[in-house]
């Protein structure tokens, strides 16, 4: 099927518009809340198709018979799995653990394609194509004692995912051979492919590599100046809002160094102005 169908988008969207499609059905259908792992085997599918299109067929001899090579390697599936993470967390970088579930066909009771051998793959003249009898898997396991006659086992891989500081939003980490397996001895095993979502934070805002939070004043405070405190992942620090003179609301004031771990923090003003019936004592200069 269209990828770009599965996920419910134009041909030819943005990269943040297909990402902002697969998060969100990969929210609604994630077998952990209760979705259909094949829905959402599909998904993720069709989310690696269109970032890593499958390159196209090759052209070989005049009148488009392809060169007759030998049976070349597939890569099974990958699996995708996201992670929710604070601001904090991804300041800091932090390390994950997951259980990551591997589902073999049984060897024990698998019994190879009569049409094609158990290589998955017939040779007609000089072309090669997917055996129509076991749709490429080169046979079936029919399930015995090992496997609890199910023809398949389910292994358990524990998994540790270092995540490192300054990790941006959507960053993905990769175990290899950790996704759909391999059945045949010409094909590779998919991969296991984290992706990072980075949770709201309560005060910050983020910014690439900046950090940017609002504070709140008085119209005094903006013109006379005053002093603020300022959280932050390594400890609260203060300002003094003097050194810039009146504030301006419209104007993100810079303290170098504070974003993460390769940017600056930007302070933005909430003032607060006098209402129509709120009256300031001018205190006069005594003369000399």
């Amino acid at each position: 099927m269209n990828p770009w169908q599965v996920l419910g988008v134009p041909e030819g969207s943005s990269h943040e518009d297909v990402k902002r499609a697969y998060r969100k059905l990969a929210m609604q259908h994630h077998p952990d809340k209760g979705g259909d792992p094949e829905n959402f085997k599909k998904i993720n599918q069709a989310y690696e198709n269109i970032l890593n299109p499958p390159p196209p067929e090759p052209q070989g001899f005049p009148g488009g018979f392809p060169f007759p090579h030998g049976p070349q390697i597939m890569k099974r599936t990958n699996i995708g799995h996201t992670v929710f993470i604070s601001l904090e967390e991804a300041y800091f970088g932090c390390n994950k653990k997951l259980k990551v579930p591997i589902k073999k066909v049984c060897r024990q009771c698998r019994a190879p394609c009569q049409m094609c051998g158990g290589r998955g793959m017939i040779q007609m003249f000089i072309l090669q194509q997917t055996c129509p009898a076991c749709q490429g898997s080169g046979g079936g396991s029919r399930g015995c004692n090992e496997c609890n006659h199910k023809g398949h086992t389910i292994d358990t891989a524990h998994v540790n995912f270092n995540i490192p500081p300054n990790v941006t939003h959507g960053a993905n980490m990769v175990a290899q051979g950790l996704g759909e397996q391999a059945i045949n001895d010409n094909e590779v095993s998919g991969d296991f492919v984290l992706t990072i979502e980075i949770k709201d934070h309560p005060v910050f805002m983020r910014e690439r590599d900046n950090l940017i939070i609002l504070k709140k004043i008085s119209f005094l405070e903006s013109v006379r100046g005053t002093t603020v405190e300022v959280p932050h992942f390594t400890g609260t620090f203060t300002v003094d809002t003097r050194q810039w003179g009146i504030l301006d609301p419209r104007e993100n004031y810079v303290i170098k160094g504070k974003g993460m771990r390769n940017g600056d923090l930007k302070i933005g003003f909430d003032i607060k102005y006098p209402g129509p019936k709120e009256v300031f004592m001018v205190v006069p200069v005594a003369q000399g």
